[in-house]
Order: C-alpha cells, then sequence, then structure tokens
C-alpha cells in the first residue's frame, strides 16, 4: 500500500530513487498515453476499412473506411451498414435483413465472414469481404467490422472466366 512518505526504488539506472505515488501515476498515465497513441496509429493506418458498432449501429471508424466508402466519419457515425448498400444483396437478399443475421451471430460470438455489396455515398457500388468480430470494451459488446474492397479482384475473376469459356467453346467447335 501506498503511503505518503517517499518509497525508495530503483530508477532506470539502476540506482536507487525516490518514487511516489504521484510519479507512479504520471508514468501509468504516460504508458496509458502512449498504448492510446500506439493502438490509435495501427487503426488509422491500416489498409482496410475498420467500423466499431453497438449493436447495428456505427460508432467510429478508421481514415480508410472514409476513403473507401467516399465520405467523411461524420457521414457513418450513427449510421447502420446496410444503409451503405444496395437494397438487395447479389443473392436477392434483403440487405438490411442479411445484415442483422450477420451483427446477431457476431453478438453471439460467432466470427462472421462474408463478401458483400457496399454502396459509397455517391451511389457507386462496389465487392467487399466483411469480417465480424464481437470485442468487449468496458464490459459492453461492440462489433468490430473489417471492410476489404475486393473489387478488382472480383473483376479480374470474372475476365478469367470469360477467357476460360472462349478457350473452352474454341476448344469445342476444333473437335467436332
Amino acid at each position: 500500500m501506498w503511503n505518503n512518505e517517499k518509497t525508495a526504488n530503483l530508477n532506470s539506472n539502476g540506482k536507487a530513487g525516490n518514487v511516489t505515488p504521484s510519479s507512479t501515476r504520471k508514468r501509468e498515465t504516460e504508458f496509458l498515453l502512449s498504448s492510446e497513441r500506439f493502438f490509435r496509429s495501427i487503426f488509422e493506418n491500416a489498409n482496410d476499412a475498420i467500423f466499431l458498432m453497438e449493436g447495428d449501429t456505427f460508432i467510429d471508424c478508421n481514415r480508410k473506411t472514409e476513403e473507401m466508402f467516399g465520405c467523411r466519419s461524420e457521414d457513418i457515425r450513427q449510421r447502420k451498414p446496410y444503409e451503405f448498400s444496395p437494397p438487395l444483396q447479389p443473392d436477392g437478399r434483403d440487405s438490411m435483413e442479411k445484415a442483422q443475421e450477420y451483427i446477431r451471430a457476431a453478438l453471439d460470438g460467432a466470427p462472421q465472414f462474408f463478401e458483400w455489396k457496399h454502396k459509397k455515398l455517391d451511389g457507386s457500388l462496389f465487392d467487399a469481404e466483411v469480417s465480424l468480430n464481437r470485442v468487449d470494451i468496458d464490459g459492453k459488446p461492440v462489433i468490430q467490422a473489417i471492410v476489404r474492397d475486393v473489387t478488382r479482384r472480383k473483376k479480374a475473376e470474372e475476365e478469367l472466366k470469360k477467357a476460360y469459356d472462349e478457350l473452352e467453346k474454341r476448344v469445342e467447335e476444333r473437335t467436332l
């Protein structure tokens, strides 16, 4: 237990020094601030969009999110993920209904990974891979959503499939 008297301790040089409760609190505060800067830097500089959600509502996002969705973080906070989706997903399912299913499963502790069609603020669509994970922050369940734009990859896959189909067609024509 701390008392009002200074306590002898070894400092970083290995020499005896005085440590007071206030100097310990100062070091702890500096450590916490340093840790906050470290994790904030990782969050902000990630190459994927990262969202934090309470239930189905966005509460925070990183810079990549702003770039990917063509908007500012203020345009995203307090909104729902299906507001950044077309009404229907490519499988014909309602975006809102499908998103809520994934969110409920993640909140129940089952990590989710799926493909999704997203909509930028200007209305243009893009293909994405989405990962949802529950994390508890200060005892509250929060969803961490990581979104990766895979539009170029999907386009390349489509072009490769077209080329393959065309090659199959030519081979079939030659063998008849």
